[in-house]
């Protein structure tokens, strides 16, 4: 997984040593952009505030694809706000627990993939996290009458 992928993209998986090269430096740009909100000149208190700001999304992202990793929903972020508890297990599952192995319903899997040659599952059979897959029409020479078709008209 790229950089990219790993702070701005909220689908996939992590596994737990990601989620720490990840979450660290979030952790250590929100604790100089404290200090900076500290400081008595208004310039640097401001730029502070935007950094805040601006790593609010990739530390989302992380944690999100860390939740699916332990087959669970971006939503279980909002543990964080129960006061003493919800932070505390946040940390001790997203940083310590193992995620669910194989595939669940976000990703195949969180680990390191060698090689693409494993077989893909393609039906819900070999798959039950897999979404149906949209039914299109069948192919229409007429470019009108394929898009009637797909209206449903």
């Amino acid at each position: 997984m790229d950089i990219v992928q790993l702070f701005f993209s909220i689908r996939g998986r992590i596994s737990r040593k990601p989620y720490w090269i990840g979450i660290l430096p979030l952790i250590i740009g929100y604790a100089i952009a404290d200090v900076m909100t500290a400081s008595a000149d208004e310039a640097i208190v401001g730029l502070g505030y935007l950094v805040m700001i601006a790593l609010i999304w990739p530390s989302l992202a992380v944690q999100i694809k860390r939740w699916h990793d332990r087959d669970k929903s971006g939503w279980w972020y909002l543990i964080c706000m129960i006061p003493i508890v919800g932070p505390i297990w946040a940390f001790i599952e997203l940083g310590f627990l193992r995620g669910t192995s194989g595939p669940n319903r976000f990703d195949l899997s969180a680990g390191p993939r060698p090689s693409y040659d494993y077989p893909v599952p393609t039906s819900r059979a070999e798959n039950p996290y897999l979404a149906d897959p949209l039914k299109r029409p069948e192919a229409v020479a007429d470019g009108a009458a394929a898009k009637n078709a797909w209206r449903g008209a």
